[in-house]
């Protein structure tokens, strides 16, 4: 796992930059911002896109992102838009 700012010092790029980078890396994109990255998750079969809530405690984010990523083959997630975790008030 690698985060764009922190790993690869690209801070303050678009959406559309980190889009392109990941399509250019073959990297999932794992988000907070799931609104912004929906309309990019099937344009390319070289990534995907994680949408999380900022809501939701970051062990359970980690623990449900762990298991989607066990369970899944190494290409499953790419071309697709998958909401891990939503608020309670959401799901409800």
């Amino acid at each position: 796992m690698k985060h764009v700012r922190d790993d690869l010092h690209k801070g303050r790029i678009t959406d559309q930059e980190v889009y392109d980078l990941a399509v250019q890396l073959q990297r999932l994109i794992v988000t907070y911002n799931a609104k912004d990255f929906r309309e990019f998750a099937k344009r390319n079969s070289h990534t995907g896109v994680i949408a999380v809530s900022a809501n939701v405690p970051l062990h359970q984010i980690d623990t449900n992102l762990t298991a989607l990523l066990m369970r899944s083959s190494e290409k499953a997630l790419q071309g697709k838009y998958i909401v891990l975790l939503k608020e309670a008030a959401e799901a409800a």
